[in-house]
């Protein structure tokens, strides 16, 4: 099994073109609401690109929807949730949804999953987080076996743009994970380094990632629990796969629970 690293959404489209079996991370945050939305009983995590994609949507599955959506790391007015797997957490104790649409304009992870399709539109994409880490190398290992493709673990990145520790590690996480990897590049080797810096010496690591730009911006907007949840590992034995359809008129991208 091959093992790649790509980054931001040029990373992805090159992985899209390759046809490899996909894995996005975006740590902190949206990787991290996908997993927990689907851990915690939602059937279905729709992508919409704005608010009148996300209110058409809701049009085709009815009430029984949350919407999430964020602008610069904080919620929309009249979407209670944001980008904040915390406060889904919240709203979850109240009440359940079955399905739930998370506007993606500004969240680099979910765009990184708009841009692979965009590419390939049978694309095989899972999301990774520390939070399930297990779980998605496992299951990709399973895709490997039976299809024989290379792997890309996609870095979605700070805001999109550029480097981002937390994903680089979270990339290190699910590789250290992989009892059959055949060749993997230095990319693949420095990420499980600093991956086994988190996982033996998290008080060292976390003095890193304190420093890092993500971790500077949540905590300045008052994310500080996100944080800690988000980096949480193995919490949930959930891998969330990608589908894309046509439906109602619309091309719809969602993440359901991988069994």
């Amino acid at each position: 099994m091959r093992v790649h690293i790509e980054w931001l959404q040029d990373g992805a489209r090159n992985a899209a073109r390759r046809d490899d079996i996909i894995v996005v991370i975006d740590a902190l945050r949206s990787a991290a609401l996908i997993v927990t939305a689907l851990s915690k009983g939602i059937e279905r995590v729709f992508l919409a690109a704005n608010i009148h994609e996300a209110l058409r949507i809701k049009s085709l599955y009815g009430d029984d929807m949350l919407i999430a959506g964020e602008g610069v790391g904080m919620p929309i007015q009249g979407f209670e949730v944001g980008n904040s797997p915390i406060k889904l957490l919240k709203v979850l104790e109240e009440r359940r949804p079955r399905y739930m649409a998370i506007i993606t304009e500004a969240t680099s992870g979910t765009r990184t999953v708009d841009a692979i399709f965009a590419e390939n539109s049978n694309a095989t994409v899972f999301v990774g987080s520390p939070l399930n880490a297990s779980s998605v190398a496992k299951v990709v290992e399973e895709y490997v076996e039976k299809l024989e493709k290379d792997v890309t673990l996609v870095c979605s990145g700070y805001l999109g743009k550029e480097f981002a520790l937390e994903d680089f590690m979270t990339a290190g996480l699910i590789a250290r994970r992989f009892k059959s990897i055949e060749s993997f590049d230095d990319n693949v080797l420095a990420a499980m380094l600093v991956a086994e810096m988190f996982e033996n010496d998290r008080d060292h690591y976390m003095l890193y990632q304190g420093r890092s730009k993500s971790y500077k911006r949540l905590s300045e907007i008052g994310s500080q629990e996100d944080i800690e949840y988000c980096l949480g590992k193995d919490v949930y034995d959930t891998t969330p796969y990608a589908v894309y359809r046509r439906e109602g008129g619309m091309e719809l991208i969602y993440f359901t629970k991988f069994e």
